[in-house]
């Protein structure tokens, strides 16, 4: 799991209201979730600001472990 999907879960986001919230297509956050789509600074700037994210925005790409 990455980064992004924990960070959206936990805050109990889905991924239409958090492509709503960040003007990131949601098809996007699907695939950078799914499929490893590396996505563009701007976009992953957007997304840590909605998710409420202090880290480098980078990170939200990044491998995690489940709890």
């Amino acid at each position: 799991m990455i980064r992004l999907e924990k960070e959206r879960t936990d805050k109990k986001l889905s991924k239409n209201r958090l492509a709503l919230d960040s003007h990131v297509d949601i098809s996007y956050i699907s695939y950078a979730e799914k499929r490893g789509f590396q996505l563009y600074d701007p976009q992953l700037e957007r997304l840590a600001e909605s998710l409420g994210y202090t880290g480098d925005p980078h990170e939200l790409l990044e491998e995690v472990n489940e709890r």
